[in-house]
């Protein structure tokens, strides 16, 4: 697999592309990382993390959302509300 498919998580061994058991066990794991009120907590950062992205676009003139937006915004969003530090966080899409 690859291509969207695989940037969506839905490649084998992913989240998205596992049933259960496997599934079941993986989200049981993270899923209290995504309640509403982890979520919510996160909400200033969250916002953070987007203007930052954007003024990075304005400031270069032009953006590919696809490439800048859609596959890094919620892999670094994942990596910061799993603890990792900033400078790690861009980089889950790369796992």
């Amino acid at each position: 697999m690859g291509g969207h498919r695989e940037a969506a998580g839905l490649e084998e061994g992913g989240l998205l592309g596992n049933d259960a058991p496997l599934h079941t066990l993986q989200r049981r794991l993270i899923g209290n990382r995504f309640s509403r009120l982890a979520v919510y907590v996160w909400a200033d950062r969250i916002s953070s993390v987007a203007n930052a992205m954007i003024d990075e676009w304005v400031a270069d003139g032009h953006v590919d959302l696809y490439d800048r937006f859609t596959r890094l915004f919620p892999a670094t969003v994942f990596g910061y509300v799993m603890g990792l530090d900033e400078k790690h966080a861009g980089k889950v899409r790369e796992f």
